[in-house]
């Protein structure tokens, strides 16, 4: 697939990150220019946005209800949304690819009814970290009770983690999110998320020590030396972790 880059952050007196996203839009999006709803004015448009407002623009199938629309009408409109995941779709085209996914996290979460909140790359994105060849195909989501899962484009862990908020959404903290990536993503993008969080003091070295010390995993030594790689981030002014915390 094609990568699609986009500058995001640029922490002065040190780098700037450029995320490179596998993957694509949908691409019919690559050719629109915008919402295209026959036989509705543009005040729609605007009764559809106020609607969406409070999901950060996701708008579900049930929530064209409210408009009085019949089958026939509420699937003239929806051909006219930019279809983001299964009943929900939004009424101006996603900025980027990491905003096409935090949309899709905001449909994930509405949908469930369980006690669920955003990890791994998801809540990476709820929190703004930079992305680093990363896939943003799926979505992630983390449940104390939920058993893994994909299912339409959404994987469901299951761990017990602190919750926190970030965007408005339910997130893992900025410590377990990196932790988590650097368990599923390359070397490279997880020591960029945690150099970023270090150097904007999202989190401490102690965080991130914490929350790899609360994994219940078997981790080998490769993963060991990975740890240390990702840790030792930011050198300049913060000590080398001592020993293997692992």
């Amino acid at each position: 697939m094609t990568s699609n880059l986009e500058v995001v952050g640029q922490p002065t007196g040190h780098c700037t990150f450029v995320q490179a996203h596998l993957g694509r839009f949908p691409q019919e999006w690559e050719v629109s220019s915008g919402p295209r709803i026959p036989g509705h004015s543009g005040l729609m448009l605007e009764q559809l946005r106020n609607i969406a407002r409070n999901r950060h623009g996701v708008l579900l199938t049930s929530d064209l209800e409210v408009l009085g629309l019949d089958h026939n009408a509420r699937q003239a409109v929806t051909r006219g949304l930019y279809r983001i995941a299964r009943g929900a779709f939004c009424v101006d085209k996603p900025s980027s690819p990491s905003h096409w996914h935090f949309l899709r996290t905001v449909a994930a979460l509405t949908a469930r009814n369980e006690q669920v909140i955003a990890s791994h790359l998801s809540a990476a994105v709820a929190h703004e970290l930079p992305m680093w060849d990363t896939d943003l195909d799926l979505v992630h989501l983390t449940s104390a009770k939920t058993s893994r899962v994909a299912r339409a484009g959404v994987v469901v862990h299951r761990a017990e983690v602190p919750r926190v908020e970030a965007r408005g959404i339910p997130v893992t903290d900025v410590a377990r999110t990196i932790v988590d990536c650097a368990r599923s993503c390359s070397r490279d993008s997880s020591v960029a998320m945690a150099d970023y969080a270090l150097h904007k003091a999202l989190t401490t070295r102690e965080q991130l020590e914490a929350a790899v010390s609360g994994l219940r995993v078997v981790v080998s030594r490769e993963r060991v030396l990975w740890w240390h790689s990702l840790m030792g981030v930011r050198r300049a002014s913060l000590r080398p972790a001592p020993g293997s915390f692992v």
